[in-house]
C-alpha cells in the first residue's frame, strides 16, 4: 500500500481510503504524518537496495551490518530482545484473581 500511495494524488489516495474504509489500509496509513515517513522509508531503503547493487562493496557491508545484527539480537534473553515488528513480548502468568478454586471450601 506504501508504495501505491507513494505515486498516487492526494485526492486519489482519500478516494482510495473513502471506497475502502475497512480494508486495504492500516490505521496508521490513513494518517498522512505517518504515510509520509513511511513513504519517506520505502525510498531511502529503494536507494540502498540500487546502491548495494551498483557496488558490491556497499552490498558485503550492508550483509555485514545486518548479520551482526543479527547476532547481537540473539545475544539478548528473549524479553529484552527488541522486535522488529512491533510487537511486544509478554510471558503469559496466571493472576491469582484467574483461580477457578473456591476459597470458601
Amino acid at each position: 500500500m506504501i508504495s501505491y500511495f507513494s505515486v498516487v494524488s492526494e485526492e486519489a489516495r482519500a478516494d482510495y481510503l473513502r471506497e475502502h474504509p475497512r480494508c486495504c489500509a492500516v490505521p496508521a496509513e490513513r494518517d498522512p504524518a505517518c504515510l509520509r515517513i513511511a513513504i519517506e522509508g520505502l525510498a531511502a531503503k529503494r536507494a540502498r537496495r540500487q546502491a548495494c547493487e551498483i557496488d558490491p562493496d556497499k552490498l558485503r557491508a550492508a550483509i555485514r551490518k545486518t548479520m551482526a545484527q543479527r547476532k547481537e539480537r540473539r545475544a539478548l534473553p528473549r524479553q529484552s530482545r527488541p522486535n522488529l515488528k512491533g510487537y511486544t513480548y509478554a510471558p503469559h502468568s496466571r493472576d491469582s484473581s484467574d483461580d477457578v478454586s473456591d476459597s470458601d471450601s
